[in-house]
């Protein structure tokens, strides 16, 4: 009797271990993971604030592209005028 009685403590023991360890690489591997996580969505916050901050500044650019364009528009107007009032001159 005390014989079975070693034998399946020393089973119950092995199968306690075994699962302890099991569930310390779990442990460890969802603590891995959620810091992986942490990282990504950390990442993805900055990502998005640089491309806020890219569409800002091509915005910006195009503004000032449109405002050159039409100040250069209106010098090409001024200028035949000018060609058009010194053409009736002659």
């Amino acid at each position: 009797m005390k014989v079975l009685e070693t034998k399946y403590k020393s089973q119950i023991k092995d199968m306690l271990d075994n699962h302890q360890g099991l569930q310390n690489e779990l442990t460890a591997k969802n603590k891995r993971l959620e810091e992986e996580n942490k990282k990504q969505k950390e990442h993805l916050v900055v990502g998005g604030r640089e491309q806020e901050l890219e569409i800002m500044q091509l915005r910006a650019k195009v503004d000032e592209m449109a405002n050159q364009e039409a100040c250069l528009r209106n010098e090409v107007q001024e200028m035949r005028a000018e060609q058009d009032r010194k053409a009736s001159e002659f």
